[in-house]
């Protein structure tokens, strides 16, 4: 477990699944953090973290109600700030299409303003989670998403920048709230399920992996990165019939622009990655440490391309397991 030497650790978004996850590791770890402070603006999930993590028995945990897209909250937030680790987005591809300028304010403006902030107060790591959908986006959803990556690997170029931002560029979350595989184990009851495709494929880890790649990349972070890890992929008629094989299953199609098979690195990035343990590193050709990860990884091919079709899937079984463990 990654050692963090009495600083303070910021996660904008904290409320959501996967911050609640990583504060509980983060807390019961012992990883010598100073404080952990959960910036986010529902004020009712904060209060339901306060009563499962209650101060008296976890001093270091924080909280901080406020939102992104408000500058002045977070240059407050970020003060004495050492690590940001960037949860806070809108991730719903349909309500992306439907409030396409709250899309905008939250992933994109909002990760301006974290840059900025973070830039101001001399915070020395910002990482962000993004997700697959970025590469070649299709939903407002992935190319906020786009926007946002390619805001924080600029930012590494900035003159007199003692900041460096890098990515963690992530699949679905197993068993998340919201996520496809909790939505439908909560439809279980229903005699038929009406699913979008089942041959649709999709990348996946569970929280706990994502957790644990996102403390990994906290060690080695330089600047510059987008992070790919190696993820594990399903059919989705697979975890269907993992989930119960005797419901009914009737296919409606992808949704609006939504995708059949996902893509987590593209060969355009591939010119400029490195194979690394777990990962796949993507160095930005303008701002990253390219000799760095050219002594450190193994370039990959040119033509390389991780995608979702491609990838060997989860087995029913495999899936089952996952459903027992995690939703």
């Amino acid at each position: 477990m990654i050692k963090f030497n009495q600083q303070h650790l910021l996660i904008t978004g904290g409320t959501g699944s996967y911050g609640q996850v990583l504060v509980k590791k983060l807390l019961s770890a012992n990883t010598d953090l100073k404080y952990v402070t959960v910036f986010s603006r529902d004020e009712y999930k904060q209060y339901e973290m306060r009563r499962k993590f209650p101060t008296t028995q976890y001093p270091a945990l924080q909280f901080m109600i406020g939102d992104i897209r408000d500058q002045e909250a977070l240059l407050q937030a970020t003060k004495k700030v050492d690590i940001v680790i960037h949860a806070a987005a809108l991730k719903q591809n349909i309500s992306g299409e439907q409030f396409s300028d709250e899309f905008i304010k939250t992933n994109v403006d909002g990760t301006r303003n974290l840059i900025k902030v973070a830039l101001q107060n001399e915070v020395k790591q910002v990482l962000c989670l993004s997700t697959d959908k970025a590469v070649y986006p299709t939903t407002l959803y992935g190319a906020s998403k786009l926007c946002a990556e390619k805001l924080l690997l600029a930012a590494n170029s900035k003159q007199k920048n003692t900041t460096v931002f890098s990515v963690l560029r992530l699949g679905n979350l197993f068993g998340s709230r919201g996520s496809i595989s909790s939505d439908l184990k909560n439809r279980l009851a229903d005699e038929t399920i009406t699913i979008t495709d089942p041959d649709m494929s999709r990348f996946s880890l569970t929280m706990e992996e994502s957790i644990a790649l996102t403390l990994k990349v906290l060690e080695v972070i330089k600047g510059g990165e987008i992070f790919i890890p190696k993820m594990d992929t399903y059919r989705l008629g697979d975890l269907m019939i993992a989930l119960n094989k005797d419901v009914e299953i009737k296919s409606s199609g992808p949704r609006l622009t939504e995708k059949t098979h996902e893509i987590a690195l593209s060969s355009e990035e591939a010119r400029f990655t490195f194979e690394w343990e777990n990962f796949y590193v993507f160095i930005s050709p303008t701002a990253g440490p390219y000799l760095y990860w050219q002594k450190k990884g193994s370039p990959v091919p040119h033509d390389f391309e991780m995608n979702s079709f491609q990838a060997p899937k989860l087995s029913i079984e495999v899936l089952k397991r996952l459903i027992d463990t995690h939703i």
